[in-house]
């Protein structure tokens, strides 16, 4: 079994650039896909470190000529990775771009919370941002990180990148993601059991 390669707190500067998505703003883009998520549904904190966590109510997917845009929609507040702050996100986000269990990583919420996502993930995004509009991707076996946008609301974050640089034609996929938070590293589950199924067929 493969598994995932942590973002090193310095690979901000050793990333590679891939293709430019076009296409409308990242806060205001129309999202075809949107997946609800149970509010409440965190996980319990264990003895000693911070209570606080981060609860996902929406997973969102749009899709454009070009592009993939996911938002994930939190019932609170949240902050930044790199402001470190008590509301500051940390996680993952799975994409089975080839909608096939068999081929690609374990997904963070099978690998790290023991629940199967059904899920053999090509590309993943670590939700730890660079301070400057960009959070980090890994597609396939590449050691190499890949920018990607982002632009956070104040109970939002919205991601794109170019469907070109992730090999996704069809518009049909499967997503899921694990939250964390500060010093939580697991809080809440998206979803709770198994993947979200984006298709545009």
């Amino acid at each position: 079994m493969t598994l995932r390669r942590f973002v090193p707190v310095l690979a901000v500067a050793l990333v590679a650039c891939g293709g430019e998505p076009t296409g409308p703003a990242a806060l205001g883009s129309d999202f075809q896909y949107s997946f609800s998520d149970p509010v409440g549904d965190t996980l319990p904190a264990p003895t000693n470190v911070f209570q606080r966590a981060l609860d996902v109510r929406a997973l969102d997917v749009g899709l454009t000529d070009d592009s993939i845009f996911v938002r994930v929609e939190f019932t609170g507040p949240i902050s930044r990775w790199s402001q470190m702050a008590l509301n500051s996100i940390d996680g993952f986000i799975d994409f089975d771009f080839d909608d096939n269990q068999s081929t690609g990583y374990p997904a963070a919420t099978q690998e790290f919370g023991a629940v199967d996502a059904q899920m053999g993930v090509e590309s993943y995004i670590s939700l730890r941002d660079d301070g400057n509009g960009h959070l980090l991707r890994r597609d396939g076996q590449s050691d190499e990180w890949e920018k990607v946008n982002v632009a956070f609301g104040e109970r939002s974050l919205t991601i794109r990148f170019a469907r070109a640089d992730v090999g996704e034609t069809d518009g049909v996929f499967r997503v899921s993601a694990m939250i964390g938070g500060t010093n939580r590293w697991i809080t809440d589950l998206v979803p709770s059991n198994g993947h979200h199924r984006v298709s545009a067929r």
